[in-house]
């Protein structure tokens, strides 16, 4: 049966990250929500890593070529018709890889598809309009401006709260907040915010 069910009627693509030499060989598992479907595909070059064993569809890509095997995973989730995409895996040991795949975030909102990062500790996620969260799993989290300024930001149900800040990318202001209240919500007029929950309890654990 399907492993995450989050959104009713629509697409979910689980991508998942496995690290060989900081190069990505990775897995493509998507199911639709509400039934008994799912498929398992793998992507990768495999350039630094063994060709993993399969059962299913492998997707063999050339190791010299314009896109990151993330970027080339994305496109085909895209292509297949997913509107919800979650990089598990996608933090790991080298910066440049790491934010190239929060550089991705923005891809996927750029073509209207909804994209987050999920590691053991953390939940990223990069929005361009209102949104709220509760604080349930996580203890903290930072906002920061990505691409822009993010003008009027509003924060409510939190520690530290703002009222119509203009949020400069250059800047660690929105550091560190915590929820207040069981929800917080974030609005802002203009801009994109990347949005990181954190839970430092599970990393001392």
């Amino acid at each position: 049966s399907c492993f995450y069910c989050g959104f009713f009627f629509c697409f979910v693509v689980v991508i998942c990250f496995f690290f060989f030499k900081q190069k990505t060989a990775y897995e493509i598992s998507a199911c639709l929500v509400g039934s008994e479907m799912c498929i398992r595909d793998r992507v990768g070059d495999f350039d630094s890593s063994p060709v993993p064993e399969h059962t299913k569809e492998l997707i063999m890509m050339p190791a010299h070529k314009d896109d990151t095997d993330t970027l080339a995973a994305i496109k085909i989730a895209m292509e297949r018709g997913y509107t919800h995409l979650i990089l598990v895996g996608a933090i790991g040991n080298r910066f440049d890889h790491s934010f190239s795949n929060v550089a991705n975030l923005a891809y996927c909102l750029d073509r209207g598809v909804q994209a987050e990062i999920i590691t053991p500790n953390e939940k990223l996620f990069i929005s361009d309009g209102p949104f709220s969260f509760s604080g349930a799993g996580y203890g903290y989290f930072s906002l920061f401006a990505f691409g822009g300024v993010c003008r009027g930001l509003t924060i409510r149900g939190a520690e530290w709260e703002l009222t119509d800040y203009d949020l400069n990318p250059a800047t660690s202001m929105c550091q560190s907040n915590e929820v207040r209240g069981g929800e917080c919500s974030i609005s802002f007029r203009e801009g994109r915010l990347l949005t990181v929950l954190s839970n430092d309890l599970q990393l001392r654990a």
